[in-house]
């Protein structure tokens, strides 16, 4: 008989991207087989909702599901249909509204005929993955930045066990992933069984030697030295990548938002950091075109995006969101300002990036090979290296040129990696003890 044939469609952040992997994994543990939207028999749409850019891409991905050829069962999960189901009502006969993602799955398995058919593990690695495995360490937030509705769709902040997050690690490791990125809504807030973010990451580089993390986004407050310490001390197992949301480089639309740090704090932050981690690459989130955001405040988040040395940023166009405080203010922007502003900062993104990756000229990097002669350095870049080893592999790159937006690297041998004796003093220490 021939396999049942899905499609997973991922809006928004990793924490998405992560439980799409887990909802594909789910179906292909029970036979069915991954494939192109023309051949699917069933389509499930993760959706998104922290712009109304993300809800109106979730709604054209439904659209465009439900008038495929084959007719397939469309099942919409996630954020945008939690916080607001009405907005696909009228979607067509075969969508089905299920915003848990566990009973989304469920619910796929009835669909394809398929539930209980087999007792595998469902498995995040491999034909069809990423060449990274993202693990969920810590759900749901407890701040109350206002124009965010993700407390409203995700709940309170909820840290996953220690022994569940080491559980997935050695599942991803026997299957042979080389890169495990820790997720979370609000990382930095992990608090599990005595265990804080720098214990958990300690407690998983304890499992072995042939892998490395990297922390998917970390707030200001969340960065202590314990993980800066734990970085710099772990010869590249600890990717020495953090990214750190600034949002703005206007301490008065920093209030706006109730962000808790004024951008002084933010810039001496990232300074100390880089001084002891001297190859330590920063990306962050901005928000462009906040409600009462002048020409003045723009020009000072573009000030401090230059001084922080971003490598990379993630530019957003402010977005009115429904049950948010932000909604509420007066000085909404016109949608041209918006949109000129998005550009000229992600113009000033593309010379960051390229200055950060000159800066990284002569130096080595491990790389995690993505696809074939291609590699993804420890600081984020793509590089180019013409003798990398099998796709999924670890290799070290001298890297010796920049061009058409990728560093160029030759490949050089290396020996295990030794472990550190600061990751085995995180184990000992109690979660919140520096």
């Amino acid at each position: 008989m021939a396999a049942k044939r899905f499609t997973v469609i991922t809006l928004g952040c990793k924490v998405n991207r992560t439980q799409s992997d887990a909802l594909a994994a789910a179906l292909r543990a029970q036979g069915a087989e991954p494939s192109h939207l023309s051949t699917a028999e069933l389509v499930i749409v993760n959706t998104c909702t922290v712009t109304a850019e993300a809800d109106a891409k979730s709604r054209k991905a439904i659209r465009r599901a439900a008038g495929s050829s084959l007719q397939p069962w469309v099942i919409v999960t996630g954020c945008g249909a939690a916080l607001d189901c009405a907005q696909f009502a009228d979607s067509g006969e075969r969508v089905l509204l299920i915003p848990n993602r566990d009973l989304a799955r469920d619910k796929a398995l009835e669909l394809l005929g398929i539930a209980g058919t087999r007792n595998e593990r469902p498995n995040r690695f491999g034909r069809g993955f990423r060449t990274r495995v993202t693990l969920l360490a810590q759900d749901g937030c407890d701040n109350a930045c206002s124009y965010c509705v993700v407390p409203l769709v995700r709940g309170c902040a909820q840290s996953v066990p220690p022994s569940r997050v080491v559980s997935q690690l050695k599942q991803a490791r026997q299957a042979g992933a080389r890169e495990i990125v820790l997720a979370g809504i609000d990382l930095g807030a992990y608090s599990a069984e005595g265990l804080s973010l720098v214990g958990l990451i300690a407690r998983l580089l304890a499992e072995g030697d042939d892998f490395r993390i990297r922390l998917s986004s970390v707030e200001l407050r969340s960065l202590d030295d314990g993980v800066l310490e734990l970085m710099a001390g772990s010869n590249g197992r600890l990717c020495a990548h953090l990214h750190i949301p600034l949002q703005s480089g206007s301490d008065r639309i920093l209030a706006a938002m109730r962000r808790n740090y004024r951008v002084q704090d933010y810039l001496e932050r990232i300074a100390q950091a880089k001084k002891l981690l001297n190859n330590l690459a920063i990306t962050s989130d901005c928000i462009v075109g906040f409600p009462g955001e002048t020409d003045d405040d723009f020009d000072q988040t573009r000030a401090a995006c230059i001084q922080a040395g971003f490598s990379r940023i993630h530019v957003f166009r402010y977005s009115k969101r429904p049950h948010t405080a932000a909604a509420r203010l007066p000085g909404h922007l016109d949608g041209a300002t918006l949109v000129a502003r998005s550009a000229n900062l992600r113009q000033l993104a593309a010379r960051l990036k390229s200055d950060d990756a000159l800066q990284r000229v002569g130096t080595v990097e491990q790389l995690l090979i993505e696809r074939p002669g291609i590699g993804r350095s420890e600081s984020y870049h793509l590089v180019e290296v013409a003798d990398a080893p099998a796709v999924g592999a670890l290799c070290a790159a001298q890297l010796f040129d920049f061009k058409n937006g990728k560093l160029l690297g030759r490949r050089i041998p290396t020996s295990a990696t030794p472990r550190c004796a600061v990751v085995e003093d995180c184990l000992l220490k109690p979660a919140g003890v520096r």
